[in-house]
């Protein structure tokens, strides 16, 4: 990949600059649920989810209110995707 562009600098406002570049890094894990999807397997141990409701707010002054299901490999992305077991 050819980045172009002035990527650390300043001007008589502001000074900008670079920690990472190209790096756009995740870890993605396949993990086995109970049928239940309150737990899934760690080292042949079932741990619960840690569950929170998040309220995002909409433009106008509503909110639309999402749960998010967590491991501890972090979110559960496949909530926000609504997929459903690989």
């Amino acid at each position: 990949m050819i980045l172009l562009g002035i990527l650390i600098g300043h001007n008589r406002d502001i000074a900008w600059g670079i920690t990472m570049v190209t790096g756009d890094e995740q870890d993605l894990f396949i993990m086995t649920e109970d049928d239940s999807q309150t737990r899934y397997q760690y080292k042949g141990e079932w741990e619960s989810y840690q569950v929170r409701t998040e309220m995002i707010p909409i433009k106008g002054g509503s909110y639309h209110n999402i749960t998010v299901r967590s491991s501890r490999y972090g979110p559960v992305i496949n909530d926000v995707f609504g997929v459903q077991g690989i």
